[in-house]
């Protein structure tokens, strides 16, 4: 249960401190289902399980953020889908 709880803090800190998913249009069903995955994968879930009581949930937060948001990144990209919005520097 504490689990829970302090992920939950986690996430509203990271949505307080502008680190969380920017507001701008709604996702397309593509975009949400890349959402989705990219909330499920391995990765993520792997850190999840790393939070404890102490003093790392914070840190470990800010790294469940960017590797949900590299993971949701990678699926568009996969799926030769546009970007959720900002600018995509192009490869070269």
């Amino acid at each position: 249960m504490r689990h829970w709880v302090l992920l939950f803090c986690a996430t509203l800190a990271l949505t307080g401190c502008g680190l969380g998913r920017p507001a701008g249009p709604p996702d397309t069903p593509e975009q949400a289902e890349c959402r989705r995955e990219a909330r499920n994968s391995q990765a993520v879930r792997d850190l999840r399980r790393t939070v404890t009581i102490g003093s790392n949930d914070r840190i470990v937060a800010i790294d469940i953020a960017a590797t949900e948001e590299r993971a949701f990144r990678n699926c568009l990209r996969e799926r030769r889908l546009p970007g959720a919005g900002g600018v995509e520097i192009p490869r070269g």
